[in-house]
């Protein structure tokens, strides 16, 4: 699944990392796709982000960025 983060405000990388980690918890029999357009979801999607979320989202298999 081709997924972006929440557009109803700017995200900190906790939150954004927090809500892949629940995406991947949830429905842990779905591969993720990082959808990293950082213009749309106003996150810049740093090097920490994904640092912290390949440890925490078992389920995430790529990026579009």
């Amino acid at each position: 699944m081709l997924l972006g983060l929440p557009m109803w405000q700017p995200l900190t990388i906790d939150m954004a990392v927090e809500f892949y980690r629940s995406i991947s918890e949830g429905f842990s029999d779905l591969g993720i796709m990082v959808y990293g357009n950082g213009r749309a979801f106003r996150f810049n999607f740093p090097p920490e982000f994904w640092r912290r979320v390949v440890d925490v989202a078992p389920t995430l298999i790529a990026a579009k960025y």
